[in-house]
């Protein structure tokens, strides 16, 4: 059951997130889920604002 549930969550995230269509689930919880961050509820909306990770040196 929450197999099924973890599916469709991840194909709803990549159907709304530009450029991440065809992602997998390993890309989406390290580039998403696994960042922290803040949810705040509005009476008309929800905004998500998840925390800046810092860059890799180059």
């Amino acid at each position: 059951m929450l197999t099924v549930l973890a599916h469709t969550v991840c194909a709803a995230l990549r159907r709304r997130i530009p450029g991440y269509a065809t992602a997998t689930p390993h890309t989406l919880q390290r580039r998403f889920l696994s960042t922290s961050g803040h949810i705040i509820h509005r009476r008309n909306e929800i905004v998500v604002r998840l925390a800046q990770r810092p860059h890799a040196a180059l």
